[in-house]
């Protein structure tokens, strides 16, 4: 018989995981306000539209509010800790491809920030694939 605390893949102690997301929360926040609040500099500095940057910073937010929420709990279900991931993966597949694609009518400013803050995210997704997954 298998009690609950060892069904490893349902449960996670975020432990081990907590400051990673944290730092995903924190990181992603500030962004989001940053595009939210200076939506018109940064079209000016690095291309795109004021309403692609604000809703970019509307998502971020949400985002943030997601991860910090989990961050915030003793343990989580290893499937958030998961989704986390899988959404940071993503961000920085799209932010690469708009990035090479010419999406979004980026300056080189704007492209350069767009593949550094890929950079950042993947490094995050990577980190908390390494302290959400490893054996118990």
């Amino acid at each position: 018989m298998t009690s609950v605390a060892d069904r490893s893949d349902s449960r996670i102690d975020l432990g081990s995981i907590r400051f990673w997301l944290a730092a995903d929360a924190a990181i992603t926040g500030a962004n989001a306000l940053i595009y939210l609040a200076a939506a018109p500099v940064i079209v000016d500095l690095m291309g795109s539209q004021t309403s692609d940057v604000r809703a970019i910073g509307g998502f971020l937010l949400a985002f943030a509010a997601l991860v910090a929420l989990l961050a915030a709990r003793t343990a989580s279900s290893r499937f958030g800790v998961r989704v986390i991931i899988a959404v940071n993966a993503v961000w920085v597949l799209a932010s690469l491809a708009v990035a090479v694609g010419g999406g979004l009518g980026l300056t080189t400013l704007g492209t350069v920030w767009v593949v550094a803050q890929a950079g950042v995210v993947g490094v995050l997704a990577v980190q908390q694939y390494r302290t959400g997954e490893r054996p118990r």
